[in-house]
């Protein structure tokens, strides 16, 4: 056995010829297929020198020779390591020994040449699987990563772009292609015209940036994964370093701690633009339980497929009201404007002026040129003088379950939530200290249920009327994804 025993040195019996040849040739194998073809061809050529010489010094020849000649004796023993048939017209035993000898070599070399080349080929095939070859694109969309939120982005860039006939995406993420073609087909059936085109690597290194081009690129948006917002602000440094700053290319990454990404815009410039997708997500959450119906317009604004929000430079706007501004477009209604300090301010005063430098935020179509109506919609000035009031009276709010995102939610819900109003959390006892202490800090009355097993006493009374005002289910991140739905499910029957 060449297992060393307990205490013995393993290098020890490294120095015999076997071991060196075993080593030498592990490492000719290492260097891929071009070497060990290499190889082949430097053993056939001996080994048929060889034959050549054992032929001359035997003064001898094969059958078929032409002539008694080195190069002919050569020749003949090539055509014997190709063609196991050629040796059928030999005379003699010593020739046909030979022969024979030469043949079963050319076989062995036939045979592994065969699977080193189509090892070859595989490993080929699976580099362009993988996609490990530089885009020929420009002015394409880069996303970086491979989130569960990648097959959404993918539809809304696709959605985006349809009506100018299609862009090209490129998706650089550290995944198999195959795995994120089916992860993006199961949900995008159509791209509307745009191409889609994946690369596998990481995106935090330069070598794999450079697969993508990212200085012929429109945009970049950077998913955060696995690494969460560590990941995406190395990310970002490295698409800086690639492109040598970041005032090139607009970069859009998604993080989720606010002071990591005001650090990240403070320290990478106004070309970078964090979005906090979970704050984001759980501001839209808040407003939807106060106004339900209202979710499905914010839905409507955020999706590309009919109506959008877009931000117009217009010159022609400087020096005139927003109130004449309101009614002026056909197909088109204006919501706002964007200081040139950034500053958003949307429905301002009728009487508030456009300046230099003042963007138009509007409700538009497509992102095609404002048709400017012929017979403006006349706008009254003054604020309407409805019953519409910001007095909100308490509120009871019965949430089930818990996960991070609740807390972020509970948070947006009690900046307008009345002082009297008061939360329920049902889950299991457990973690009842470390929601009790969450809730407890957000301002009002609330607190952490000892079971989820009166749920439904809580939401009706005993005559049938509801004696809560609204119920929120959080899954259980803890869980398996279709485990946590099913169990959500299973507590609304």
């Amino acid at each position: 056995s060449e297992r060393p025993r307990p205490g013995e040195d393993p290098g020890a019996g490294v120095g015999g010829l076997r071991h060196r040849i075993r080593y030498r040739f592990d490492n000719l194998l290492a260097k891929g297929t071009s070497a060990v073809l290499i190889w082949l061809g430097a053993v056939t050529l001996a080994t048929v020198v060889l034959s050549s010489l054992l032929l001359a010094l035997a003064g001898v020849t094969f059958a078929g020779s032409n002539e008694d000649s080195f190069l002919e004796d050569f020749w003949q023993s090539l055509l014997r390591t190709m063609d196991p048939g050629t040796m059928a017209g030999d005379v003699g035993w010593g020739q046909r020994l030979l022969a024979l000898a030469v043949t079963i070599f050319g076989i062995l070399v036939a045979g592994t040449l065969i699977g080193v080349i189509a090892s070859g080929v595989e490993d080929r095939i699976d580099r362009m699987r993988r996609g490990r070859s530089v885009v020929i694109e420009s002015d394409h969309v880069v996303v970086l990563g491979a989130s569960e939120r990648l097959p959404v982005v993918v539809e809304q860039l696709a959605i985006a772009h349809r009506k100018q006939g299609g862009r090209t995406i490129v998706v650089l993420a550290d995944r198999d292609p195959a795995e994120m073609v089916d992860a993006v087909t199961a949900v995008v059936p159509d791209t509307w015209g745009s191409r889609v085109v994946y690369r596998s690597g990481d995106s935090t290194r330069r070598s794999d940036l450079e697969l993508v081009r990212l200085p012929a690129a429109r945009t970049v948006i950077v998913l955060s994964g696995p690494q969460g917002d560590v990941g995406v602000a190395r990310t970002a440094l490295a698409i800086g370093a690639e492109l040598g700053g970041f005032h090139r290319v607009p970069i859009v990454a998604e993080l989720t701690d606010l002071s990591l990404a005001a650090t990240l815009e403070r320290a990478c410039g106004a070309m970078v633009h964090p979005i906090l997708a979970s704050q984001a997500s759980a501001r839209m959450a808040a407003f939807a339980l106060r106004e339900p119906g209202m979710s499905q317009v914010v839905d409507e604004l955020f999706d590309f497929r009919e109506c959008d929000l877009y931000v117009r430079d217009d010159d022609a706007l400087t020096g005139v009201a927003f109130t004449d501004i309101v009614g002026r477009y056909a197909r088109a209604r204006p919501l706002g404007r964007v200081r040139p300090n950034g500053d958003i301010q949307l429905n301002p005063a009728p009487e508030t002026v456009f300046e230099t430098g003042d963007r138009l935020v509007v409700l538009a179509q497509d992102r095609g040129p404002l048709a400017v109506d012929p017979a403006p919609i006349p706008v009254k000035s003054g604020r309407s003088r409805g019953a519409v009031t910001d007095v909100i009276g308490p509120e009871h709010l019965l949430v089930v379950g818990w996960n991070p995102f609740g807390e972020q939610l509970l948070e947006h819900w009690t900046r307008r939530a009345n002082p009297s109003s008061t939360v329920e959390v049902a889950t299991e006892p457990d973690r009842h200290p470390e929601i009790g202490s969450r809730v407890g800090s957000l301002g009002i009355d609330g607190s952490a249920e000892l079971s989820t097993a009166a749920i439904a006493d809580r939401i009706l009374r005993p005559d049938g009327r509801p004696a809560i005002g609204t119920v929120v289910f959080l899954a259980d991140h803890r869980l398996d994804r279709t485990e946590a739905d099913v169990r959500v499910l299973l507590e609304l029957a």
